[in-house]
């Protein structure tokens, strides 16, 4: 009986005190000054490097060896003609070809943007990892 009422006892008490650090507002990290002075949550964070070196990667050879396929650029872009004038008597015209913003994307385009890439940027023996990754010893032979 003693125990129950001890235990009783100590049920009320935490009851008690953690309704009582529920009801204060001040003690949510949003709203501590000495908090977020030390460590602000709404800071602009920088990308890093992996994000870096993956957007590097698709500016710089994804999209250009993707974009100069003409079986892609036939499906999947749209086809934009811009006139420059150059002089008072010579335009002279481009033919540039544009994602389309609107359309959906689809498993098939990624297949045959990655078809595309394969086809200019070929991996032969010495630029592929296949015999590293094959001699990993929990992954190899």
């Amino acid at each position: 009986m003693k125990q129950k009422v001890n235990i009783t006892i100590i049920s009320f008490i935490t009851l008690i005190s953690l309704s009582g650090c529920t009801s204060n507002g001040g003690v949510t990290p949003t709203t501590n000054n000495e908090l977020n002075s030390v460590s602000p949550t709404t800071s602009n964070k920088k990308a890093g490097f992996m994000q870096n070196s993956l957007d590097n990667w698709l500016k710089n050879d994804w999209s250009p060896a993707v974009e100069q396929d003409p079986e892609i650029q036939k499906k999947y872009m749209t086809k934009e003609v811009v006139t420059k004038k150059e002089d008072q008597n010579l335009t002279t015209q481009e033919v540039k070809y544009t994602e389309s913003k609107t359309k959906g994307f689809t498993l098939q385009e990624y297949v045959d943007k990655i078809g595309a890439y394969q086809k200019a940027k070929p991996s032969d023996e010495n630029s592929s990892h296949l015999k590293q990754m094959e001699s990993l010893p929990a992954i190899g032979k």
